[in-house]
């Protein structure tokens, strides 16, 4: 084997060692055979990108070569798979990751932890902490994340990078940076449970970028490029693998107390450029479905690949055929000459002498089939790329008649549809890059006094608990899929309300009203309400306190009248029993009158007499002069 020479940032020439040698040759002979297992995939990837992302044409092959802004169109004819492929995009990144919503929430994983008050305090620091890094300006996750989502489209897979950002570049500014890597660069590795645990990824880079990256051990074979400012671009290799058996030291700071193995090859000379690690996997792999003994997934794109190309075809022909008829094929006789075509043009001799023509058109056939075939073809690709599952309830010709939990039970239909495909991106992508946000940040911590931490600080029960966490889903997607406990409550309170109304019993909805309150805030939590923005209990107990004194104050109000008429009664007859009885302002009658007894005529006030005793008192006879 030849001696392998670098060249390190003072110029000098340095062997490398045999030993290092050896290890990238296995290396390289890993990868050429998982780049075989991987040829297939790359086929149907570029037909799809043909038709349907032709910037990406070209770029699945390792060794490919091309030159920036090449024309990349010319077998797309029509572009249906485009518009739903992006649509697709819009709808994955609208149901799993919006950015207008908290999509995923970090909790302890002991359920008794979850009642206390710190450590509640720390996961709502935490999760606040966790989504503004991953939303801030230089984090790039939604541009990203929006090309991984159309990547699964079309091609079935997607990686996103994830990775300290470069605070060199950004004027001193720290977080998070995210990448979404090219199909084509990545070539992966699973393990016997299925995960992937390795992977390599291939790609380009000219020697002066080499030489920025890696000064100290810039392979001498590129020097010439590099004197010369060549633009040329050379492959570079990247292999990461779990750090072999587990041999990590955790209290290493270095490669070697990294949970993965990460080395940068140049093929160009075979060099080992750097050796590294990651201490959480760097590369969340997601996968739209997965056939039996294949590592790489299938999308929307492979399912319908014939159709695709079908639809291709017939717009061809539909072109073609309305070309034809527009500039028709003209048929003459053989004697014709100087045939002219365009408008207004005079064609001496196109008639015999008995009016015959001698010039005819082709025909063009019948346009409407083909049409009607495309529109059929359009419909299977829409459905694939699950545009016709999310036709809003808005767009339904009945949805003005749509009652509230009719709409509910369209949201949970459309949630259990989706599950099937899009829920394994929890687990798979999401799960593992929201561990990798947090190891990233977590080390970035290390060093730095407290109030300059993004990461809060562990109260001591978690900590005493392993800070152990779980994340729980709270995206558009997972709320519909518990959208059937909301639809059956919804359900069960109009089933009673109208079982109500025709026996006439109110006591029936009782089992609704009556628990409505706890209910409430669970429905609420369904359709993603801020905590913040429910009444608290003390609230909620002072309005029904409220409420209960209102309704006293209410009745009080409508029985005081009848109150005060009894107690204007009863004085009346207390004075006129004491013989007190002059009239006045408490018995309504003028000063020196009688008021008017209850149950004598008008204008007879004075009798009978109430005083006891007295003449005309009932029960006793009248008195003699």
């Amino acid at each position: 084997m030849a001696d392998v020479y670098t060249i390190n940032v003072e110029g000098q020439r340095v062997p490398q060692d045999p030993e290092t040698t050896e290890k990238i040759e296995q290396i390289i002979k890993f990868w050429t055979f998982t780049r075989q297992l991987r040829y297939n995939f790359e086929v149907q990837c570029q037909e799809a990108a043909l038709l349907i992302w032709p910037e990406w044409a070209n770029t699945f092959f390792y060794g490919y070569d091309q030159w920036p802004g090449q024309k990349k169109t010319m077998q797309q004819v029509d572009s249906s798979g485009m518009l739903a492929n992006e649509r697709f995009a819009a709808i994955v990144d609208s149901n799993v990751t919006p950015m207008t919503s908290m999509w995923s929430r970090q909790r302890a994983k002991d359920v008794s932890l979850r009642k206390k008050r710190r450590v509640k305090q720390y996961f709502d620091k935490l999760n606040a902490a966790l989504w503004d890094a991953r939303y801030a300006t230089y984090a790039n996750f939604q541009g990203q994340s929006n090309q991984n989502y159309r990547a699964t489209g079309a091609f079935g897979s997607m990686y996103m990078f994830v990775d300290a950002l470069d605070s060199r570049y950004t004027q001193g500014v720290t977080g998070l940076r995210y990448r979404s890597v090219p199909w084509g660069e990545v070539y992966l590795i699973q393990n016997h449970q299925g995960l992937v645990d390795g992977y390599f990824r291939a790609f380009r880079r000219s020697a002066r970028q080499i030489w920025q990256e890696w000064p100290d051990t810039f392979p001498e074979v590129l020097k010439a490029p590099l004197e010369q400012g060549s633009q040329q671009l050379f492959w570079i290799l990247q292999y990461v693998c779990p750090r072999a058996d587990g041999s990590a030291v955790p209290w290493r700071m270095d490669a070697k107390g990294m949970l993965w193995a990460s080395y940068y090859i140049s093929i160009e000379g075979h060099v080992l450029l750097d050796e590294g690690g990651y201490h959480s996997w760097p590369l969340p792999v997601g996968r739209y479905t997965q056939a039996p003994d294949e590592v790489y997934g299938r999308g929307p794109a492979f399912q319908v690949l014939p159709t695709l190309k079908t639809l291709n075809a017939e717009e061809t022909i539909f072109l073609t055929q309305g070309h034809r008829a527009s500039s028709p094929i003209y048929l003459t006789y053989d004697d014709t000459i100087n045939f002219k075509s365009h408008p207004g043009a005079w064609n001496p001799g196109g008639l015999n002498k008995d009016g015959k023509r001698l010039i005819d058109i082709l025909p063009t056939g019948d346009i409407q089939i083909t049409q009607e075939m495309k529109t059929e073809h359009r419909n299977i690709i829409k459905d694939a790329f699950l545009v016709n599952l999310f036709q809003l309830a808005w767009e339904n010709p009945n949805a003005q008649q749509m009652s509230a939990r009719q709409v509910v039970e369209f949201i949970n239909d459309r949630g259990m549809l989706m599950a099937p495909t899009l829920g394994r991106l929890h687990s798979e992508y999401l799960g593992p890059m929201i561990h990798r946000e947090l190891s990233v940040l977590a080390y970035s911590d290390i060093g730095k006094p407290p109030d300059r931490r993004v990461l809060p600080e562990i109260p001591p029960e978690l900590k005493e608990a392993g800070a152990e966490y779980e994340t729980e889903w709270t995206s558009p997607l997972m709320r519909a899929m518990r959208a059937s406990k909301t639809a059956g409550y919804m359900r069960l309170a109009e089933q009673l309300g109208q079982l109500s109304q025709q026996t006439g019993d109110p006591s029936v909805t009782d089992i609704i009203t009556l628990g409505i309150r706890r209910a409430a805030p669970a429905m609420a939590c369904n359709e993603d309400v801020d905590t913040d923005w429910l009444a608290t209990d003390e609230e909620l107990d002072a309005k029904v306190k409220e409420r209960a004194q209102q309704a006293e104050r209410e009745a009080r109000a409508k029985e005081l009248p009848a109150e005060a008429a009894i107690m204007k009664a009863k004085a009346i007859s207390d004075k006129a029993g004491a013989g007190q009885n002059t009239g006045g302002t408490l018995s309504g009658t003028p000063e020196g009158g009688m008021p008017q007894i209850p149950g004598n005529p008008p204008g007879q006030p004075g009798q009978p007499s109430m005083v006891p005793g007295q003449p005309g008192l009932p029960g006793q006879p009248p008195r003699g002069p």
